[in-house]
């Protein structure tokens, strides 16, 4: 009853920001706990009057380190429903909640013994996702979503997978690698095709296509107009920064990169004026293909006047 309930639910469709914050998980303030045991102080002992506690007293010392102690415990019992939800989960609680689905993390790099390196393993964004897709993939593959899933268990270096029907009756499932620029090697490639071929994944009536994602390379060149006040330099770097963790999240099979969102990436604060010199219309990405992009100038265009 369990896998069919879970099976219903189609969690990939699931915006997890967007979800109300859990009324379990308590705003936590000092001052309001220090009063509160002041209060009950008071209450247990009424023989003190306000006059009779002042700020050097021992019981106020002591009411300071129980309040801060009991600080600490509650926001220790916040870390731990935390750890049990799947929006605020990482690590090891993450790889619990995982489990329950049948789901394990993958290995992207095998560890190096030899030579005393740890093995690279799949990022909780990466196993969160395939967390998500789970359910669609607890029949044999056939929604898109079911397809998806699989190939993101396939191999650790699998990022995206997107499947489309060219024709009926043909699955044409296309995979972006972590490697590189993203284009699947033909290792990858066997794999994925071999999970997905399976008699306990396929269904019968499906003719399944692996390709590599078609990848689009661009250039990203802009120029950067400063607010006077803080170094022009750091303020540079902070929308640099923020233009990579937008390309990061864009890193995906039928992502569009668009002018907006990169003009809205670099505009942090200081930035006067984006000058996008490059690209110069949205990056309009099909769900076969992946956006790559090779270079990055992004350049001081001094104090706007």
């Amino acid at each position: 009853m369990a896998q069919s309930q879970y099976q219903n639910a189609n969690l990939s469709k699931i915006d997890l920001s967007q979800l109300p914050a859990p009324t379990i998980i308590e705003p936590l303030d000092y001052e309001t706990i220090y009063r509160q045991q002041l209060i009950n102080f008071r209450s247990d002992n009424p023989q003190f009057v306000d006059n009779d506690i002042v700020e050097s007293d021992v019981v106020v010392k002591l009411l300071e380190t129980t309040s801060y102690r009991e600080l600490l415990l509650r926001q220790r019992i916040n870390d731990a429903v935390k750890g049990v939800l799947v929006s605020f989960a990482h690590g090891s609680d993450l790889d619990q909640i995982a489990a329950r689905f049948g789901v394990v993390r993958q290995t992207v790099t095998p560890a190096d013994t030899l030579n005393n390196v740890s093995a690279v393993m799949e990022t909780d964004d990466s196993l969160l996702n395939r967390i998500l897709l789970a359910p669609s993939g607890f029949s044999v593959a056939g929604p898109a979503d079911a397809y998806r899933f699989h190939a993101l268990s396939a191999d650790g270096r699998v990022l995206d997978a997107s499947a489309t029907s060219p024709e009926a009756g043909t699955v044409l499932v296309s995979v972006l690698s972590n490697e590189n620029d993203g284009t699947a090697s033909s290792e990858i490639l066997q794999k994925v095709n071999a999970h997905l071929t399976a008699d306990d994944i396929r269904p019968l009536t499906d003719y399944v296509i692996v390709k590599s994602a078609e990848i689009i390379p661009f250039s990203i060149d802009a120029t950067l107009k400063f607010y006077a006040g803080p170094s022009a330099a750091i303020v540079q770097q902070n929308a640099i920064d923020r233009l990579n963790n937008y390309l990061k999240n864009s890193r995906k099979i039928g992502r569009d990169i668009t002018i907006a969102a990169l003009h809205a990436a670099l505009t942090v604060e200081g930035v006067q004026n984006v000058i996008l010199n490059s690209p110069t219309v949205d990056i309009v990405i099909s769900d076969t293909q992946a956006g790559y992009c090779k270079s990055i100038n992004i350049s001081n265009g001094g104090i706007a006047e």
